[in-house]
C-alpha cells in the first residue's frame, strides 16, 4: 500500500475524494470524448467506489483543473505500449485536464506531480495523450516538455507517450528541464528574503502564524515552480544549478527567534538585464512586483535570477539554531548568497525536514 498523495495547504488546487468531484460536469465532456464516453463515466465511480482521490482547481465557474496520480509497481502490465516498458517503479499520471485560466495552474499541477514522484521515490513519471487532438492538450504537452518529459513512443489506442526520467541528473541539459533532480556538484547558498515579500513569493514557504487569507488571491507568480529574484548584484557567486536555502528575515525582536530558513530553491537562469524592458518581459507573471513597481526598483536591482521552488521545510530552521550549530556567527544574519559547506547544507536541510 503506498503512502497518501500529498496535501496542500496553500493555494487552490485541493485533494479531494473523486466522490466529492462533480462528474456531470461539462469539464469532463472531453475526456468522455476521448476515453469512450459511458467508459470514463465507469472508470470514475469505480474508482470513487474505491474512495480513491485527485487533485482539483475550482473557481466561481466551476471545475478548471482535474489530476489523477497512480503508483505502479515493476510488475505492472505495459504490454499495450511501444516500445514496451522496461520493469521499473513509476508515477502515471493517469488522468491530467486544466483549461487555461492565465495564472500558470499547469506549473502548480507540474509541482504536485513533482512533489508526488519525490515523496513515492519513482524511477519514472509518464503520462499518455491524444497530443494533436485538440490544444488545451497541445499546450499541456508543451508545458511538459518544457520540464522534461520525452517522447517514448505510442499506446495501442494512438496516444503519445510522455516519459520523464528520475534516475540521474543530465548535466547537458537545464535545471528546469531536470528538475525534481538536483546536481551532484551543485554548490549551497543562503538567500534571505524580506518578510513582505516571502510568502507572496513561496506560498507554501507560509509560517504558522502567517495568516494564509493574505494569499488566497490567484496570483501567477504564486503558481509558478520558477521565481523571479531580483538583486543589485553584477557578479554573482552561485552557478545555474546550485541550491539557496530560503531564509525569511526576521519581522520582529529578538531577530534571532523571527527569522527562519523555510526551504530550499533551486538557481535556475541567471539573467544580466541591459535595460528595463527587458527586465519587465523577462518578469511577466513570474514576479511579485508590477510593471510599475518594476520601471521604479531597475535602476537599483537589474540582476534577474530565476529560481526553481523545490522544498518546503516541514520545520522552520530558526537564526538561533543556526548560532547553536555554529553554521553562522552569532549576532549576524546570513548575506546574500553566502556560502555553506556541503555537510552545514545537510545539518540545516535535516533540522527542515524533521517530522
Amino acid at each position: 500500500k503506498y503512502p497518501q498523495n500529498i496535501e496542500y495547504e496553500m493555494l487552490a488546487v485541493k485533494l479531494k475524494n473523486l466522490n466529492e468531484v462533480a462528474l456531470n460536469s461539462s469539464f469532463f465532456n472531453s475526456l468522455r470524448e476521448d476515453y469512450g464516453g459511458v467508459d470514463f463515466d465507469k472508470w470514475f465511480k469505480k474508482k470513487a467506489l474505491q474512495n480513491e482521490q485527485a487533485y482539483v482547481f475550482e473557481d466561481s465557474a466551476g471545475l478548471k483543473g482535474f489530476l489523477y496520480l497512480k503508483c505502479e509497481c515493476e510488475d505492472e502490465n505495459y504490454s499495450d505500449i511501444t516500445p514496451v516498458f522496461a520493469p521499473k517503479k513509476r508515477l502515471k499520471v493517469g488522468t491530467f485536464k486544466i483549461e487555461r485560466t492565465g495564472f500558470r495552474l499547469g506549473e502548480r499541477f507540474l509541482k504536485i506531480i513533482f512533489d508526488n514522484a519525490r515523496k513515492y521515490n519513482v524511477d519514472e513519471i509518464y503520462v499518455t495523450l491524444f497530443e494533436y487532438k485538440r490544444d488545451e492538450v497541445k499546450q499541456l504537452k508543451a508545458i511538459m516538455e518544457q520540464w522534461g518529459f520525452v517522447k517514448h513512443g505510442y499506446k495501442s489506442n494512438g496516444e503519445a507517450v510522455l516519459v520523464k526520467t528520475l534516475e540521474q541528473y543530465n548535466e547537458s541539459y537545464t535545471p528546469k528541464f531536470n528538475y525534481p533532480l538536483t546536481k551532484v556538484t551543485a554548490k549551497q547558498y543562503f538567500l534571505p528574503i524580506y518578510p513582505q515579500y516571502h510568502t507572496d513569493m513561496f506560498p507554501d514557504k507560509i509560517l504558522r502564524n502567517e495568516n494564509m487569507h493574505l494569499y488566497e488571491e490567484n496570483k501567477a507568480h504564486r503558481y509558478a515552480i520558477e521565481k523571479i529574484y531580483l538583486t543589485g548584484a553584477y557578479r554573482i557567486q552561485a552557478k545555474s544549478g546550485d541550491l539557496v536555502l530560503i531564509y525569511r528575515t526576521g519581522d520582529r525582536y529578538p531577530k534571532r527567534y523571527s527569522s527562519v530558513v523555510t526551504g530550499i530553491a533551486i538557481v535556475g537562469d541567471i539573467i544580466y538585464t541591459s535595460n528595463v524592458d527587458e527586465c519587465i518581459t523577462l518578469c511577466k507573471n513570474r514576479s511579485i512586483f508590477s510593471e510599475e513597481e518594476i520601471r521604479r526598483l531597475y535602476p537599483k536591482y537589474p540582476t534577474i535570477i530565476k529560481l526553481l521552488d523545490y522544498v518546503s521545510f516541514n520545520n522552520k530552521v530558526i537564526l538561533n539554531e543556526l548560532y547553536d550549530v555554529g553554521i553562522i556567527a552569532k549576532d549576524f544574519g546570513p548575506r546574500p548568497f553566502e556560502s555553506l559547506t556541503k555537510e552545514q547544507y545537510e545539518i540545516v536541510k535535516k533540522l527542515g525536514m524533521e517530522e
